[in-house]
C-alpha cells in the first residue's frame, strides 16, 4: 500500500466536514428564523395568557383555536385583520360573536411571523 493512502484515509472525516461546511445551507444575510413562541409571547400571551389559557381573550390551548378555525387559512386572516371588522358578529366555526377587542397584525408582524405564531397556537398551545 502507497505511503499516502493512510494520511489520505485519515483526513477524509475533515474533509467531509468542510465540504459539508463549505456547500451546506446558510441563512440569508439579515435573516432570522421565527420563533413562533416568541411572536407569541410578545404580542398575544397579554391577553390569551402566557400559557394560551385565556385572559382578557378567549383561550387557545388544548386545541381552542383550531375548534374556532378548522382551516389554518382562515385563522391566518383573522390573526392579520383582528375582529374590529366583525364586531357584533359570528365568527369561526364555533359562531363566537366578535367583540372587536382583538388587534389586526398584519402592519406590526411579517407574513413570516403570522404564520409562526398561528403554527404555535395551533399545535404548542
Amino acid at each position: 500500500m502507497p505511503a499516502w493512502v493512510v494520511p489520505a484515509l485519515a483526513a477524509l472525516p475533515l474533509w467531509g466536514f468542510l465540504y459539508l461546511g463549505i456547500f451546506g445551507e446558510r441563512p440569508v444575510e439579515g435573516e432570522v428564523a421565527v420563533s413562533g413562541a416568541e411572536v407569541y409571547s410578545r404580542n398575544c400571551a397579554s391577553c390569551h395568557g402566557a400559557t394560551g389559557g385565556g385572559g382578557v381573550g378567549p383561550p387557545l390551548a388544548d386545541g381552542a383555536s383550531v375548534d374556532v378555525f378548522p382551516d389554518e387559512a382562515d385563522h391566518i386572516e383573522w390573526v392579520k385583520t383582528g375582529s374590529q371588522p366583525f364586531r357584533g358578529q359570528p365568527y369561526g366555526a364555533e359562531g363566537t360573536i366578535a367583540t372587536g377587542n382583538m388587534p389586526g397584525f398584519e402592519a406590526t408582524l411579517s407574513e413570516e411571523e403570522i404564520q409562526a405564531v398561528v403554527a404555535y397556537e395551533r399545535e404548542s398551545l
